[in-house]
């Protein structure tokens, strides 16, 4: 018989883990956690990633998907002008702050462009630069 899946732990430590009962963890998970701010240091990429945050939540993101079939085009203006944002804040930090980008991720976390199919929406680069916003296709 063929598994369809693959077991990840072993019998020894999903008990060590105690994956039946989660109390253990979520009495650790209540604890404070590291934050950005504990491990960077640099003020001028904390206040960046503070705007971004503002400027890009994904609560803002899913707010205007769910406006544009009442909204049309201003809500899709509004998430056009989000991916800009983000797209030219990355730019911005790694031109001007000298930051890897390879630590991006860490910084902002993925780029909205990656993540914008949880909305229901793509995202395709035009040649000049813009951005062109489409719903994603709906599986046959």
């Amino acid at each position: 018989m063929e598994k369809s899946h693959e077991i990840i732990a072993s019998g020894a430590e999903s008990a060590a883990l105690a994956c039946w009962d989660e109390s253990e963890f979520m009495r650790v998970y209540a604890k404070p956690r590291a934050e950005r701010k504990d491990i960077i240091r640099d003020r001028n990429l904390l206040r960046l990633i503070d705007e971004h945050e503002k400027r890009c939540a994904y609560a803002e993101l899913d707010s205007h998907a769910r406006q544009i079939e009442k909204h049309g085009e201003k809500a899709v203006e509004r998430i056009l002008e989000i991916l800009k944002f983000d797209h030219d804040i990355r730019s911005l930090i790694l031109e001007k702050l000298g930051i890897d980008s390879d630590e991006m991720d860490l910084a902002l976390g993925r780029p909205l462009t990656k993540t914008i199919g949880m909305f229901g929406l793509k995202v395709v680069r035009e040649p000049d630069g813009s951005f062109f916003l489409t719903m994603l296709d709906s599986p046959s």
